[in-house]
């Protein structure tokens, strides 16, 4: 019994549960050829045969000729707590004419005064660089069909160290206990962003306990940059299949003021998700429930900045990212919370 339960275990809250491909025995990537890995950066030189493809088949990447494609990693960064004025140093790329070329995060954190809308996108567990920057572009290929023509986007792939460690439990505490580090990585770049300039923050599963963790520490730590958070007018979240305790946006606990630095928060929860009912392993005294179950539980005065809807109809019991991708009634959800409380008509995507 103990085991058939560490094997369900072993697929909670990475983005492929259940699809055959994605296991321990898939086979590892071919390289890609010595003159296009040299125009990669470092992290970004691993991506293999099958992700290279999937770039080329990304058609809508050249559709939307004023968009921009980021790619900021976190890899190399060790798991320790980081304030909003220490010196960090972001691995920054930047896709160009389908290759990606290093870039330096200045040039990415002064590079939004056009009003593009800069949408980070953070991936879950178990998800190796070159998977998290196919997913990255999948994501845009198919957000980018709902979002209107005329408004540009700068699509930042988040790439944070979530690769299968051994051991079932061991991973996933040691890969919440990252994302709790990683999401002040995240809050640092934030708070060298324009504050006034529109940004959308979108995660799935751990990728959005990322998410949460930043807005908190972005409005309980000082900008570097700017006078203050508060000045930020246009910051909206959408949550996917949340990794996070229900109660953590309640006023007073560990996210309390996530909502402080937003102007709303979409949360798509699946109460059929099979594996994330077992959110409750990651602690065996407390036992949480999952938001991305149960919702917001708990009381705030920011609870009224809170979209919640429930994919369960088209998703049923599965915890798989790509799904949600493939889902017209997801997609247009991501898009509207990306956009804002007042989104311009969405674009009726073109399959």
């Amino acid at each position: 019994m103990a085991l058939a339960i560490a094997t369900c275990a072993a697929i909670v809250w990475s983005g492929y549960a259940g699809r055959p491909g994605h296991g321990a025995e898939s086979a590892a990537p071919e390289s890609l050829p010595a003159h296009e890995a040299a125009a990669l950066p470092e992290e970004a030189a691993s991506l293999g045969t099958a992700a290279s493809t999937a770039l080329e088949q990304e058609s809508c990447l050249s559709s939307r000729p004023h968009d921009s494609i980021w790619c900021i990693s976190t890899r190399s960064l060790p798991c320790h707590c980081v304030t909003l004025d220490a010196d960090v140093t972001l691995r920054c790329s930047r896709r160009v004419d389908g290759r990606w070329v290093a870039a330096a995060f200045e040039d990415f954190a002064g590079g939004n005064s056009d009003g593009s809308l800069t949408c980070i996108v953070i991936h879950g567990n178990r998800i190796e660089n070159s998977e998290a920057i196919r997913e990255g572009l999948l994501a845009y290929r198919r957000i980018s069909a709902y979002m209107p023509e005329n408004r540009p986007l700068r699509w930042v792939i988040w790439s944070w160290p979530s690769d299968r460690e051994h051991g079932v439990l061991r991973d996933l505490r040691s890969k919440a206990a990252r994302a709790n580090s990683e999401a002040k990585y995240v809050a640092w770049a934030l708070a060298r962003l324009d504050p006034h300039a529109p940004v959308g923050l979108l995660g799935f599963s751990f990728g959005a306990r990322i998410t949460t963790g930043a807005l908190h520490e972005l409005a309980s730590g000082a900008p570097t940059s700017h006078e203050t958070v508060a000045a930020l007018p246009e910051r909206n979240a959408v949550l996917v299949a949340a990794a996070v305790d229900s109660d953590w946006l309640a006023a007073g606990h560990p996210h309390g003021r996530a909502l402080e630095s937003v102007e709303t928060m979409t949360l798509i929860n699946n109460h059929c998700d099979a594996l994330l009912r077992r959110y409750h392993w990651l602690d065996r005294f407390r036992e949480p429930e999952a938001l991305g179950v149960v919702g917001a539980s708990g009381r705030s005065p920011l609870y009224t900045r809170l979209r919640q809807t429930d994919a369960c109809r088209q998703l049923g019991k599965t915890h798989d990212w790509e799904l949600y991708l493939n889902s017209t009634v997801q997609l247009r959800q991501m898009a509207a919370g990306l956009l804002g409380p007042n989104p311009a008509e969405l674009a009726t995507a073109k399959r």
